[in-house]
């Protein structure tokens, strides 16, 4: 039998990238940015230093993909890949589907907050000033674009226009964020989880039943 040799699959480069990104997000949470290398990362994955240099150009790199992997614009990209048709015919369906997909980017990256703290304090490739700024922006656009299904649920008559559609994208948000950080952190265990994931559920349900027109899709 023959083994094969040569370089690895699509798919196992991905995964690779996918174990380095995971790898990296609880050495910078633990370390911190300044603290970390790429040397150390390499002997957390379980593979040489030039591995880790075929996925990423260096740590900087790195540290942004984590961004970009389970920050806001993680959500952003799950929000927007949500058809509208779906939230019209089935609101809470297709919201709860939106966040089960987000639950599960939270349930693998609880050491993100980490991550957060270590690049307000300014470390990392960005200062802290611009690091904030950036953060900022990635909030600010993702409650754009809940801001703007509402506005489109309202329009098509499912949605009360009793209130507006800012007030509304805050009262459906701000939990979510105070679950994430009850639930979903460094130390949360299955049970903290579960627990966050039955509060995710309850808070949609009271939140259509407060502000459907015609409740759709459950109680």
């Amino acid at each position: 039998m023959k083994v094969k040799r040569g370089r690895p699959s699509k798919e196992e480069a991905r995964d690779t990238r996918k174990i380095i990104l995971e790898k990296a997000l609880e050495l910078f949470s633990s370390k911190g940015y300044i603290g970390s290398s790429v040397g150390q990362l390499a002997q957390m994955v379980g593979v040489a230093k030039s591995a880790i240099y075929s996925h990423f150009k260096n740590k900087e790199e790195i540290f942004e993909q984590i961004f970009d992997l389970y920050g806001p614009p993680s959500m952003i990209s799950i929000i927007k890949n949500s058809p509208l048709q779906r939230l019209e015919e089935n609101p809470q369906e297709a919201l709860l589907e939106i966040l089960r997909q987000i639950i599960a980017v939270w349930e693998e990256s609880r050491s993100y907050f980490g991550l957060v703290l270590v690049a307000l304090k300014g470390e990392g490739p960005l200062g802290k000033l611009e690091k904030a700024k950036l953060l900022k922006s990635s909030v600010a656009q993702m409650k754009e674009i809940v801001r703007e299904r509402i506005e489109f649920l309202q329009e098509k008559g499912i949605i009360s226009n009793e209130r507006s559609s800012d007030f509304l994208t805050i009262e459906l948000l701000y939990p979510l964020g105070m679950i994430r950080i009850l639930h979903f952190g460094p130390v949360s265990g299955s049970k903290d989880i579960a627990e966050g994931k039955s509060l995710i559920e309850e808070h949609i349900k009271y939140y259509l039943n407060q502000n459907l027109v015609h409740p759709k899709g459950g109680n």
